[in-house]
C-alpha cells in the first residue's frame, strides 16, 4: 500500500523507497520493494533553481 503522502515524498525525491519501507510507509515483500526502488529512486538528487 502507498499513501498520497508517501507518493509525494517519492515524487519530490527527498527519500528512497528502501527508507520508506523501513519506516513502515510502504508494504511489500523485499523483492517487490527492490523492484519498485529500481523504478522510483532517482540516481541524482533533485534540484530546483526556484527558492521556496
Amino acid at each position: 500500500m502507498l499513501t498520497a503522502e508517501t507518493l509525494g515524498a517519492l515524487y519530490l525525491g527527498g527519500v528512497t523507497v528502501t527508507a520508506l519501507h523501513r519506516a513502515g510507509r510502504i508494504d511489500g515483500t523485499d523483492d517487490a520493494v527492490r523492484r519498485f526502488a529500481a523504478m522510483a529512486d532517482l540516481s541524482d538528487p533533485p534540484y530546483s533553481l526556484t527558492g521556496f
